[in-house]
């Protein structure tokens, strides 16, 4: 996140937080492929992880928008 560019440190750091608490080793890998845009892995690894898993990672990244609401708000957005 932080070396994509993508956010502050705070919104990187509550993706990270939010990561480590709700994803295994291969959803993070997964999410990250996405960051990195690296469309090759990251759909190998939703071949490899299945429904329930890729069920997970969407219900994460509809928590991101926690991150990002708490960033707007820091920046008086």
């Amino acid at each position: 996140c932080k070396e994509s560019g993508e956010g502050s440190d705070e919104f990187c750091d509550c993706m990270a937080d939010k990561a480590d608490e709700n994803l295994n080793d291969e959803q993070k890998e997964y999410v990250l492929a996405g960051i990195r845009g690296d469309e090759a892995r990251a759909t190998e690894l939703q071949e490899e992880m299945g429904m329930e898993n890729m069920e997970q990672v969407g219900a994460f990244m509809a928590g991101a928008f926690e991150c990002g609401a708490a960033e707007a708000e820091r920046q008086g957005t």
